[in-house]
């Protein structure tokens, strides 16, 4: 079923906004510089560019991506809400929403389901399930009809994306000392090397931009 409301929330009114925590604690990481003008601006750009028609309109006349722009520009530091991202369970974000609107939004989210992969792409998937580095070397460099000339970027690139991926993850298994296992590397390493995974996987989206 739906989400509940936690304690913290249910002290307030349903239809009065929650109480804003202070956003100059501190950053998320030690690598976070803080949200400067140039951050800012990019920010105020990509919000202006949206389409009103496209927003999520809550029952209570709000756009959700208009609550968390005003959030976005009274952060000090980087937040998920710069990627429009909604998580219900930071505090900071349930400041911008009354509680109501707090549950509205987690009720589209449980209503959404879990997302099926098709069987091509599972089978696909499942013959890099090899035993060692240099057999799945050895099924990455296998031809496959969606990664030659018949290529497709708008249906084929979830192929891509996983090719790229395994080959990333195999280089990594493959260093000597192997980073994976070491305790201080800085967070900008993990960006580059293990993040990307994630950023490119909405490489497809149009106007969809991941900065690090």
């Amino acid at each position: 079923g739906p989400s509940q409301p936690s304690n913290r929330e249910s002290n307030q009114e349903p239809d009065q906004p929650n109480k804003e925590p202070n956003q100059e604690v501190g950053p998320t990481n030690e690598d976070d510089e803080g949200f400067n003008n140039c951050d800012r601006m990019i920010f105020t750009k990509r919000f202006e560019a949206m389409d009103d028609r496209k927003k999520w309109l809550l029952k209570s006349g709000k756009f959700v991506e208009d609550v968390l722009y005003d959030l976005g520009m009274r952060c000090k530091f980087h937040n998920l809400v710069h990627s429009f991202i909604i998580d219900c369970e930071d505090r900071f974000v349930q400041s911008g929403f009354t509680n109501n609107e707090l549950m509205e939004i987690r009720e589209a989210s449980d209503k959404q389901g879990e997302m099926q992969i098709d069987d091509e792409l599972l089978n696909y998937i499942s013959t890099f399930a090899k035993n060692s580095t240099e057999e799945i070397r050895e099924a990455l460099y296998a031809l496959h009809p969606n990664l030659t000339r018949n290529y497709n970027p708008i249906n084929d690139f979830k192929y891509e994306h996983i090719r790229t991926t395994v080959s990333d993850w195999v280089r990594l298994l493959e260093m000597k000392p192997n980073p994976l296992t070491m305790t201080n590397l800085p967070e900008s390493w993990f960006r580059v090397n293990v993040w990307r995974t994630i950023d490119i996987a909405f490489s497809d989206i149009p106007f969809m931009f991941f900065v690090g």
